[in-house]
């Protein structure tokens, strides 16, 4: 795993904590319900901006985090 990998897996598991198997990168965090906070809506679209310049797919993070997690 590179340095990628590893940061956009960790931005990934923290989200994935936070909304288990409803974590989807490409919502936006004001589209969320129940709804986020101002600052954590910040915090998530910062997060998920930084997820998709990393490269790889989003989606594939998410994923091994729900694994990791036991979810899935």
């Amino acid at each position: 795993m590179n340095d990628n990998d590893t940061e956009a897996t960790e931005i990934a598991a923290r989200w994935v904590a936070r909304f288990g198997l409803g974590f989807h990168p490409d919502t936006r965090g004001a589209d969320y319900h129940p709804p986020l906070t101002v600052d954590e809506c910040r915090a998530y679209d910062s997060d998920m901006d930084r997820l998709f310049e990393l490269g790889g797919d989003p989606y594939e993070y998410g994923l091994r985090a729900m694994r990791s997690a036991g979810l899935i």
